[in-house]
């Protein structure tokens, strides 16, 4: 009995996990905004433009930097 419970309890976890994915998407909308504005935006070192700007980015990305020019 105890068994039992303990393996459905450990489903339901395993499977309550994967739905927040489901439900969220792999994607996340990001704003990127900068004082002064005009920063060049990189993620994974790679320019995507410049700022204010709004993307949608996955997930699972890893680095994401901004560079203004002079500074």
């Amino acid at each position: 009995m105890r068994k039992s419970i303990f393996i459905s309890a450990l489903a339901i976890s395993v499977l309550l996990t994967s739905c927040a994915t489901i439900i969220s998407g792999s994607k996340q909308k990001v704003n990127f905004t900068s004082s002064p504005s005009s920063a060049t935006i990189y993620i994974d070192e790679v320019e995507i433009g410049s700022t204010p700007l709004e993307m949608r980015l996955q997930r699972k990305r890893t680095s994401c930097n901004a560079k203004i020019r002079g500074l």
